[in-house]
């Protein structure tokens, strides 16, 4: 008896991470790296999705085809570690944890606007990064964001900016109540 196989090819499972999925697109490309070849690198691409979540490890398998293979090194059943770099629609802003606001109205931010008052704004939270928060969405580039809102802040209250600063996206303001 033989066995025919063609290794030129291979399909390399991974489990992508739900919150990484939306950002990975068939056809991206991926980097696969292997113990016994410390200084190579193979060239793989995304081919499949199983368009669900597992939920007992909140990720997603998709499939990449690694089709540099010609000569053998990568062996069907052997374990490898894959890079991949997610393409995002838009750059994520990242805000300080201090400046959620959390309350019946539901999770905020608290704005100054052109007219030096405050408004704030209904914000969603794609991931916590401990002292830094990036946001899914609920403002913009331009938003200037409290950032140690204090008790009792309404919107419409006027407000006196000390400093701002830009840092990963979103503008920073402190304020003091007029």
């Amino acid at each position: 008896m033989f066995v025919v196989s063609d290794i030129s090819k291979l399909r390399v499972y991974v489990n992508i991470p739900q919150s990484y999925v939306p950002a990975i697109k068939i056809g991206a490309k991926a980097v696969i790296s292997m113990p016994e070849y410390p200084n190579r690198t193979f060239a793989a691409t995304v081919e499949a999705s199983s368009q669900s979540v597992d939920v007992g490890s909140g990720t997603t398998r998709m499939q990449l085809a690694a089709s540099n293979n010609a000569g053998g090194e990568l062996m069907p059943g052997g374990y490898a570690n894959v890079r991949m770099s997610p393409q995002r629609d838009a750059v994520p802003l990242h805000i300080p944890a201090s400046a959620l606001i959390f309350n019946q109205n539901g999770l905020r931010v608290a704005t100054v606007g052109s007219d030096d008052k405050v408004l704030f704004k209904t914000v969603t939270i794609a991931r916590d990064l401990g002292r830094d928060i990036e946001l899914a969405s609920g403002i913009s580039l331009d938003d200037r964001i409290i950032t140690a809102p204090p008790d009792g802040i309404a919107d419409g209250d006027r407000v006196r900016t000390v400093g701002i600063e830009r840092d990963r996206g979103a503008a920073k303001t402190s304020a003091k109540m007029r």
